[in-house]
């Protein structure tokens, strides 16, 4: 199916190593952190396509105990949060392409087998084509030329929305010192938030 493709090359290629400039700003972490932080810049190799990961492994810590890990936490997902709803900005559908997607979806629900409760049925989140699929094909052959140019046109945004994802990432995370994780923390938790961590 044309969207669950269009989701998967996302998913695809959204993960990388940009050029994110870690910092703390002295006069707003020194009152809160005191000396546990470092108020020097450094940099780390991070692409864009990274701050993706980088927000679901912050999330999945943001619920540790430890006041001045939590605040540096809190910090960072804000931060990268913005960033990536930036970047997920970039592939908004137009209406055109949203009314073709619409219509896609109808046909496959229609064509697709049923339950026993007249449900569609679907196998790995894709509908179950059995004796309708011939049918689905040729009705979706008709939208394809129908929506020839806002398909293009998406397809387009896809492209160029991958192309950035590769570019070093530009902006400027909290560093926490290792000195402060939370005991219950995971080897596996540090990893997902390296990039916040100093040494």
């Amino acid at each position: 199916m044309v969207l669950r493709i269009i989701y998967l090359l996302q998913l695809k290629r959204i993960s990388t190593l940009t050029t994110a400039r870690l910092i703390t700003e002295k006069e707003n972490l020194t009152p809160c952190c005191g000396n546990n932080y470092k108020d020097y810049p450094k940099e780390i190799e991070m692409k864009k396509k990274d701050l993706f990961m980088l927000l679901q492994g912050l999330n999945d810590v943001a619920d540790f105990s430890g006041a001045k890990f939590a605040y540096a936490i809190a910090k960072n997902i804000k931060l990268v949060e913005d960033e990536c709803n930036l970047l997920r900005g970039l592939t908004k559908p137009n209406d055109a392409f949203m009314e073709y997607n619409g219509k896609r979806e109808a046909l496959a629900q229609k064509y697709c087998e049923k339950n026993e409760d007249n449900t569609p049925k679907t196998n790995d989140n894709e509908y179950v084509m059995g004796v309708g699929k011939l049918k689905f094909k040729q009705e979706h052959s008709a939208l394809l030329i129908e929506y020839a140019d806002a398909i293009a046109e998406y397809n387009s945004k896809l492209a160029d929305f991958n192309a950035l994802l590769e570019e070093n990432a530009d902006i400027e995370l909290f560093k926490i010192s290792s000195e402060l994780l939370p005991d219950a923390i995971t080897p596996k938790h540090v990893v997902a938030i390296m990039a916040v961590i100093e040494e």
